[in-house]
């Protein structure tokens, strides 16, 4: 199926208590890939289920309603579907930039020149247990993209353990873009976050070691699993007022 291009909305089928929680915080939950309907996704060809570090919102491009995602997200016809802009989140660089927490705020200086937008409160860098990578670039594909509908199962469980030149790395670039095609109904497009279990300063230390980085991969390929069930990001005021809610036929 050929790709499209950016779309201006996506869709959103959730609960009637779901929904509740978006109006009251404003703000829209990532759950680990792991925890999502399709459990074939989240695994590897290597690794085993790789998706436990990975955080996905999953929305739709079809404007039309559908009767499947109805039956499927929202409760048996009785929930919403939200429309938002493409990329709602609010854009935290410039707090980023002014905040002296942040050590790293001179790497923002020429944000507007590389077009990054940041979407994570600092709360969820501000951490011990692991690093996220959320720096979405207006042209990137590896934080938010259509997902491909395929039954090849190298794309469905591609390989991400990579070995050369005497050194151990680990590829995420694949892992949740691509589903079985029994689910192209879905139409889906996908906002991702990755986490890797490093902490955000040793992650940004260039002096970093050896035995931390082997550390980090054994975790990655080990049963550890980071204890964030979900991360809430914050939508930006002016996508919050163009929000439209459908009620379900049911």
């Amino acid at each position: 199926r050929k790709k499209m291009s950016k779309p201006d909305f996506l869709y959103h089928y959730t609960s009637i208590e779901s929904l509740a929680m978006i109006l009251k915080n404003r703000t829209i939950r990532f759950n680990k890939l792991s925890k999502t309907d399709d459990l074939e996704e989240s695994m590897t060809g290597d690794l085993n289920n790789i998706g436990r570090f990975i955080y996905v919102s999953c929305w739709t491009n079809n404007s039309a309603e559908s009767i499947p995602l109805w039956h499927i997200y929202s409760e048996k016809l009785s929930g919403v579907r939200i429309k938002l802009p493409f990329i709602p989140f609010k854009n935290y660089v410039n707090e980023y930039y002014n905040d002296s927490r942040f050590s790293h705020g001179e790497n923002l200086k020429s944000i507007d020149d590389v077009k990054i937008k940041l979407y994570l409160p600092f709360e969820y860098l501000n951490n011990n247990l692991c690093h996220f990578l959320a720096l979405f670039k207006y042209d990137d594909h590896d934080n938010k993209f259509e997902v491909q509908y395929t039954d090849d199962n190298l794309l469905i469980k591609p390989n991400v353990l990579l070995e050369g030149q005497g050194q151990v790395r680990i590829d995420f670039g694949n892992v949740g873009k691509y589903k079985r095609a029994c689910w192209a109904f879905q139409e889906e497009w996908r906002y991702r976050i990755q986490a890797i279990p490093l902490s955000v300063q040793k992650y940004m230390d260039s002096t970093i070691g050896e035995k931390e980085i082997q550390n980090c991969i054994n975790k990655i390929v080990s049963d550890y699993e980071i204890p964030l069930d979900h991360i809430d990001l914050v939508i930006d005021d002016e996508a919050f007022m163009k929000m439209e809610v459908t009620k379900g036929p049911g």
